[in-house]
């Protein structure tokens, strides 16, 4: 990372509080429209997507975009279940001159459609954009999937936290920030571990270790601070060929995380983040 970077990175972590961020959890699904009619000009693309924090706030949203409708018409999204059973309306699609037409719904702006519990639910069924009660779009909506669940086509989840470093000795400056990101997708799972710390001695380096329940001790890596700044940090992500020990972020969630130096002595301590 540019010395740039780590100035900008510091500069937001001495600003904050030494609280964990809230972790989020998303799965989203996504797909083409296909015209009803055959050698429909109509086309269309969609996507699905329900979100949780660790703080308990939910979210989920329907986007869909079509191109190559009348313009004078007007058009609704609408899920229906498996079997063609529990068709829910979401809403007017705004649409241009050119026939090009979008839907974004959101739950933080409006609820869910009366007799929706969830957007999940939905799996297997088909998206449609219709006028009035004929469906010139469809598309059907594949199976949501969980960070640890078989990749599928379609679909995807992704799940991120982040927790602080605390000085160990009161009189020790320096802090830190960890975040962990997991993602599953098509081709594969995707993991990674950033550590950036600020305030800490110059021109020293840190290891960064682990520690389980039962007393064993991982480590994770080592850094080098800058001079005159006090700042460094590491990233390990598997997308670029890293490692990360101990079982991953999954398998280190919740494990006492400590910063030490060249003594082998801990200056920051807190807990390795816990992806919901």
């Amino acid at each position: 990372m540019s010395i740039r970077n780590w100035i900008v990175a510091a500069v937001a972590l001495v600003a904050l509080p030494l609280v964990a961020g809230a972790g989020v959890v998303r799965s989203a699904v996504h797909g083409k429209l296909d015209p009803v009619t055959q050698g429909g000009a109509e086309r269309g693309r969609f996507r699905l997507v329900v979100g949780d924090r660790s703080n308990s706030s939910h979210i989920e949203k329907v986007e869909v975009d079509a191109r190559h409708l009348d313009s004078t018409l007007e058009y609704h999204v609408f899920l229906v279940k498996t079997g063609g059973t529990d068709a829910a309306d979401f809403g007017a699609m705004r649409i241009n001159a050119g026939g090009h037409a979008g839907l974004r719904f959101t739950t933080r702006l409006t609820t869910l459609p009366s007799g929706v519990t969830t957007i999940s639910d939905y799996a297997g069924g088909t998206v449609e954009v219709r006028d009035g009660s004929t469906a010139v779009l469809s598309g059907t909506v594949p199976s949501f999937i969980g960070l640890t669940d078989d990749g599928s086509h379609g679909a995807a989840a992704f799940g991120r936290d982040s927790s602080r470093l605390a000085a160990v000795d009161a009189s020790f400056r320096g802090r830190g920030q960890m975040t962990a990101r997991r993602q599953n997708l098509p081709g594969g799972v995707r993991e990674e571990f950033r550590l950036t710390c600020g305030r800490m001695s110059t021109a020293t380096t840190y290891s960064v270790v682990v520690i389980a329940a039962d007393t064993t001790e991982t480590t994770l890596g080592t850094f080098t601070t800058s001079d005159p700044l006090g700042l460094g940090g590491f990233r390990l992500a598997t997308a670029k060929g890293d490692t990360i020990p101990g079982g991953g972020v999954l398998g280190l969630a919740g494990l006492t995380v400590e910063v030490r130096d060249s003594g082998n002595s801990a200056v920051l301590r807190g807990t390795f983040p816990t992806i919901p």
